[in-house]
């Protein structure tokens, strides 16, 4: 009698089942069945196939999430602010504003994240009091920041909902300069993500936090100096001491 197994389908199922499964959703249910085919002794006709019982595994989640532009900071811990992913120019008081994405790089659908700030740690940065986080919902003409009205007109966000594996939210981190701010001081923020509990799995792995995307703002401050005549420096004709006549006696 000649007899074989086929398993490959079956195997194929086992693989998509485990713990390290990528490209397949978690929670995926996959049935698979394997079956003989047999020829009886001196017959050249095979029997039907014998199926085996069905085998089924579901897949589990493997989470995992990015957020970028990343730093110099091969951690994702830690940021690494003398190395930002972003940088810019501003005056006291000037609103500086800086696009982000953070991707569902796991299997696991309708991810949550909430968004923190993690300041330098060496403390080399200063880290500006007013740091707020806005969806790109707020980017109304698209052009890919966010205009003081934008600001105005939008609400700030402390979390993003229900993300897809492979999908992209971008967002924008918002801060403003100090009034005080001296020139060549440094401020900065960093956009942190911490993923939340899934509800829907209950053998739900942790995630790292994602902390490696710190940006840095140069202050750039130039005072006006006002120059005028003596005791009137702005040249308005009206000065700070009033001169005095000094009257000359009659010779």
């Amino acid at each position: 009698m000649k007899n074989s197994w086929k398993f490959a389908a079956l195997l194929a199922a086992l693989a998509a089942g485990s713990a390290s499964a990528a490209g397949t959703v978690a929670g995926t249910v996959i049935t698979n069945t394997a079956e003989i085919v047999f020829t009886p002794e001196g017959s050249t006709t095979p029997n039907p196939p014998i199926p085996s019982n069905p085998v089924t595994t579901t897949v589990l989640p493997v989470p995992s999430f990015t957020i970028v532009v990343n730093d110099g900071s091969p951690d994702r811990l830690t940021p690494d602010y003398s190395k930002p992913g972003q940088t810019a120019t501003a005056k006291p008081g000037d609103t500086v504003v800086f696009p982000y994405t953070l991707t569902n790089t796991g299997n696991v659908p309708k991810e949550s994240y909430t968004l923190t700030n993690t300041p330098d740690p060496t403390g080399t940065v200063k880290t500006p009091e007013n740091i707020r986080f806005y969806p790109v919902s707020a980017d109304t003409n698209n052009d890919g920041t966010l205009s003081p009205a934008e600001i105005a007109a939008a609400t700030p966000i402390t979390s993003i909902t229900g993300v897809d594996p492979d999908k992209d939210v971008k967002f924008f981190q918002v801060y403003t300069i100090p009034a005080t701010a001296t020139s060549t001081d440094k401020f900065g923020g960093d956009p942190t993500g911490n993923r939340q509990d899934n509800p829907a799995f209950n053998n739900d792995p942790a995630v790292p936090r994602d902390a490696n995307n710190s940006n840095v703002t140069t202050v750039d401050r130039k005072d006006a100096t006002v120059i005028g005549p003596k005791n009137d420096p702005d040249g308005n004709g009206n000065p700070l001491t009033p001169l005095t006549r000094v009257r000359t006696p009659p010779r």
